[in-house]
């Protein structure tokens, strides 16, 4: 459990930039990835393997301030990709991050911080176009989610007006944070489970 006394050592400060360098690397390649694969699906399946790492990097260095500072280094490798670009990936990492960081603190790690973690950072991957460009149903991720409920679901476009849309877009990022805070949740509870009987 993460306690306010825990400080982060000098023998800890590797991990932590490790940690960094890997979340950073999971949002430069895996993302282009995905995005590839299933563009349509791709807002919600991305935040997904963040919120896994996030809440496996904490549990490897269960340290107060440990998610903010790896997410300002995954954002750092962002930005010199991208360029410091306001309403881009680097500042959605930096505020996902911090996010995660206050749940995961006030939360120490207890089990139902988890999906409280999975939720917020699905639903503030839904949002950021609307915080930072003043845009929802026109982005791009939920345009494009919009033409695959559609298509694979035989959707008429009719019964899809921007308010039911953005019902949908909101639902489907809780569900899925959700979803991956219990999938952890459930890893956390075997894998303690079977150091306690060993």
């Amino acid at each position: 459990m993460v306690t306010k006394n825990m400080k982060l050592t000098e023998r800890q400060l590797p991990t932590l930039i490790g940690l960094g360098l890997v979340w950073g690397i999971i949002e430069v390649y895996l993302s282009p990835i995905i995005k590839s694969l299933e563009p349509a699906l791709f807002g919600l399946i991305m935040p997904f393997f963040i919120i896994m790492f996030i809440l496996t990097a904490r549990r490897l260095l269960p340290v107060l301030g440990t998610t903010f500072l790896m997410g300002v280094i995954a954002a750092f490798m962002e930005y010199m990709l991208t360029g410091m670009v306001p309403h881009g990936a680097g500042t959605a990492i930096l505020m996902e991050a911090l996010g995660a960081e206050i749940i995961l603190s006030l939360g120490a790690m207890r089990l139902f911080t988890f999906p409280l973690v999975g939720i917020y950072v699905e639903l503030y991957s839904a949002f950021h176009p609307l915080i930072f460009r003043g845009t929802f149903c026109q982005s791009k991720h939920v345009v494009l989610f919009k033409h695959w409920l559609i298509d694979n679901l035989n959707i008429p476009a009719a019964i899809l007006p921007r308010d039911t849309m953005t019902f949908i877009v909101v639902a489907s990022h809780t569900i899925v944070g959700i979803l991956a805070g219990l999938i952890f949740m459930l890893i956390v509870s075997k894998i303690d489970k079977r150091q306690s009987e060993s």
